[in-house]
């Protein structure tokens, strides 16, 4: 399990979590010291190799940000008494060597 913990709670609590095994993060470790509870929601750790175990195992560098373009279309609708819901997205990423999705 891994938990990240911003600037407001004490690094004594990422310290006991360590200690019964939980990968603690927090916003000092990582350079987030002062971010808004926005920015600190949106964070995603694991993108370098230093942060992410699998990255680490697998011998992968570093991750680098990247931009994407999707759509996102959602279907709510009722059979009787049941709900069904239809979701289809895709994205494609700005950088040509990344490719698209599509679930």
């Amino acid at each position: 399990m891994k938990v990240y913990l911003d600037e407001d709670l004490s690094s004594v609590i990422a310290g006991l979590l360590r200690k019964y095994g939980i990968d603690a993060t927090t916003a000092q470790d990582v350079g987030n010291v002062q971010l808004d509870d926005r920015a600190q929601l949106a964070y995603e750790g694991g993108r370098l190799a230093s942060e992410s175990d699998f990255l680490r195992s697998n011998n992968v560098p570093d991750i680098n940000p990247s931009a994407s373009v999707g759509l996102h279309v959602e279907w709510d609708q009722k059979l009787g008494p049941m709900p069904v819901t239809l979701l289809a997205r895709g994205r494609h990423f700005i950088d040509s060597d990344r490719g698209a999705q599509a679930d």
